[in-house]
């Protein structure tokens, strides 16, 4: 997984918390690339192979 930045990991984590309303447990384990709910768990991987594949957006420079 791409190291995030301070700003990044921040709002990453408000949104977790504050929007979705997540556990500090939950998005550690999501963090890692697992949930331990089947939906979440399918967006998470998805969302972990995108930066590492870059295959839905080939020309983007991915920043975090």
């Amino acid at each position: 997984m791409a190291a995030l930045s301070a700003g990044c990991l921040a709002a990453h984590t408000y949104t977790g918390t504050h929007v979705t309303k997540l556990s500090l447990e939950e998005i550690a384990v999501a963090r890692r690339g697992r949930s331990s709910e089947a939906r979440a768990d399918a967006a998470v991987k998805f969302a972990v192979r995108v930066p590492k594949r870059g295959a839905a957006f080939p020309n983007r420079k991915w920043k975090h």
